[in-house]
């Protein structure tokens, strides 16, 4: 069922996703449920699982949150699959993975991640135990042995690229390419010690593409890295500290080392969001630097170096939305920096 509660409260200070849908409505998956913010009034709406409605919330623990080409938004659960639902707020029943049926009709698990476009309308789902694409049509799943050592990966993070390629990244098995979404011509980037120009870590926790089709992977444990020149070899982008020292993130200063998501602002910036705070990539693209905010804006939302932030959008009207994982969400007003902090409600 669903609940409205109080203006501009989130029932849940940990954001573990953000979505803006075609209409510009604006979701937050958090740790206890789906949250909807009307822009307007600036209230929140909530969606909680029901036990005994089989077409409410799935699961509260929600992990990302997409909109298919068919303007229906699924929302990825930890433990209980999907749900999806209409943009006119029509739900429809659940999916769960069922061990019972043939492995056309479910999930390969219960436990979904990540979410990006297929071709033809279909969708890609990233689960704890491999890679799936959902056909809309025939509502069946083609789970793709990706060719790889691997079998079932735990697919943390997905994005298609301009050029078609669809990148998944995991948790301990590196990075899978899909040129042109092709499972069959996989080509697996993991970690390798002796070789520098490798991803820096085997656990893939976000992915990006620019507005110049960059390319940038976010580690839980090495930070930020982008793809090189060639499209085969992987580039840290290391924190500078203010005296302009550098800080390499397998230090153990922790300093961005374990990165949540990556956005760009309206400015053409790509930020970060990490564990230790909000960062932004300087304008060559070879360094990170602390988000800065203007003083006012630092006196009134607290400072953004001390945050655990979770998630990131950059909304259509250019603001930019950060969710904590302790404190609910931020919007960052392009014009003039200052930042509105949305949180729980005490009532």
């Amino acid at each position: 069922g669903t609940g409205r509660a109080t203006p501009a409260s989130l029932t849940s200070r940990d954001v573990t996703s953000l979505r803006e849908d075609t209409n510009g409505g604006l979701w937050a998956g958090t740790t206890e449920g789906l949250a909807h913010l009307d822009r307007g009034a600036f209230e929140f709406e909530h969606f909680r699982n029901d036990p005994i409605d089989p077409t409410s919330l799935s699961d509260n623990h929600v992990t990302c949150v997409f909109e298919s080409r068919a303007k229906v938004i699924w929302v990825g659960t930890e433990s209980g699959s999907a749900s999806r639902f209409g943009l006119n707020r029509s739900w429809f029943p659940q999916y769960r993975s069922n061990p019972d049926v043939d492995r056309s009709l479910r999930l390969p698990h219960d436990s979904i991640w990540s979410m990006a476009p297929a071709e033809k309308g279909e969708l890609w789902i990233g689960t704890e135990s491999g890679l799936t694409r959902w056909n809309p049509e025939k509502e069946t799943y083609v789970t793709p042995d990706l060719g790889v050592a691997l079998g079932t990966p735990y697919v943390s993070a997905m994005v298609k690229a301009r050029d078609g390629t669809v990148w998944a990244g995991t948790k301990g098995d590196g990075l899978i390419a899909m040129p042109d979404g092709d499972a069959g011509r996989a080509i697996q980037h993991r970690h390798q010690a002796e070789d520098p120009q490798s991803i820096g870590h085997d656990f893939v926790s976000a992915i990006f593409e620019d507005s110049r089709s960059g390319l940038w992977f976010g580690t839980h444990g090495a930070g930020l890295w982008r793809l090189g020149e060639s499209g085969r070899d992987f580039v840290a982008v290391p924190v500078m500290e203010e005296n302009d020292s550098e800080v390499a993130p397998d230090t153990g200063a922790g300093v961005a080392r374990f990165i949540a998501a990556i956005a760009e602002d309206q400015a053409g910036r790509v930020c970060v969001a990490a564990s230790d705070g909000l960062y932004v990539v300087g304008a060559d693209g070879s360094e990170l630097l602390p988000y800065h905010q203007s003083d006012e804006a630092a006196s009134s939302a607290g400072s953004f170096s001390r945050e655990s932030f979770s998630s990131l959008l950059r909304a259509s009207d250019g603001a930019l939305f950060a969710g904590t994982r302790s404190s609910g969400l931020r919007r960052i007003d392009p014009a003039s920096g200052t930042v509105q902090v949305i949180r729980r409600s005490n009532s």
